[in-house]
């Protein structure tokens, strides 16, 4: 990638970010960002299923990583290390998909 669209990659990511902050505080739909210190990371060791993943944005990267923190550090989805928590500066909860999900059929009739 080009330092110009490596640099138009990180522009559209921070009005991304900006955009659902700015929402979030008008309370109209998109993405609720919390303060990192807000997150409480779950207890792993007693935990019988596994977490559901969050959204974690880093703020010096501008990118936000889907997947979980534990001990300190940030794994993606697929837990690959990403980096060290310290690092996210916010995150948001993710739901799963609710009843309102429509099965869609091959010819496109619901």
């Amino acid at each position: 990638m080009t330092a110009e669209g490596h640099e138009l990659k990180i522009r559209a990511a921070r009005a991304c970010f900006e955009y659902s902050l700015a929402q979030t505080a008008g309370r109209r739909p998109g993405i609720h960002w919390k303060q990192i210190d807000e997150f409480i990371e779950p207890n792993w060791e007693k935990m019988a299923a596994l977490a559901s993943p969050a959204l974690f944005w880093r703020g010096k990267k501008e990118v936000a990583v889907f997947g979980y923190i534990r001990d300190g550090e940030l794994f993606d989805h697929k837990w690959m290390y990403v980096c060290d928590s310290s690092k996210v500066t916010h995150f948001s909860e993710v739901n799963g998909p609710g009843s309102n999900v429509v099965q869609l059929h091959p010819d496109g009739s619901e």
